[in-house]
């Protein structure tokens, strides 16, 4: 049925609902989990589970309004993306993930930012710097500085 040139059906985004579902499936899970296997604390004094459950907490609220946002309107047609972006898009945790003991925070966060930076094709260097600058010194800031993370700044491959 069709009223003024519209179709009476609701619209869906599909991909962006089925990425919102399965983001906010994995935000409860890994909130259960956080919650029932870690003491969670207070603000004040932080338990190991309160960082996992609070990241948890953030996921599941940025799926809802992914979902949300699904409704209502349709996909978008989207160009392929290249290889260069999934390289460096999901290359860069597993570098996070590999680079952190030898090198340290500091710089495995900016060798990190600069490689995700890197897999945007509207990316300039000037600005991947700019981001892998300033993401550093506010991540060192916030996680070594404020949370005191007990990761090494620099790490053995690069301290005399």
């Amino acid at each position: 049925m069709r009223i003024k040139g519209r179709s009476a059906g609701a619209r869906v985004d599909m991909r962006d609902l089925v990425t919102g579902i399965l983001l906010l499936a994995a935000a409860g899970f890994f909130a259960v989990n956080g919650l029932m296997r870690l003491r969670l604390g207070t603000p004040a004094g932080m338990g190991p589970g309160f960082f996992p459950v609070m990241v948890a907490g953030g996921l599941g609220v940025a799926a809802i309004l992914i979902i949300v946002r699904a409704v209502g309107r349709r996909a978008a047609i989207d160009g392929f993306v290249g290889p260069r972006s999934l390289v460096c898009i999901l290359g860069a945790p597993l570098v996070f993930a590999l680079a952190i003991a030898p090198l340290g925070f500091v710089p495995t966060m900016a060798l990190t930012t600069l490689m995700a930076a890197c897999g945007s094709r509207a990316m300039t260097w000037r600005f991947a710097l700019g981001l892998t600058v300033s993401l550093t010194a506010l991540c060192t800031g916030l996680f070594l500085n404020l949370l005191q993370l007990p990761v090494p700044a620099v790490g053995p491959w690069l301290s005399p």
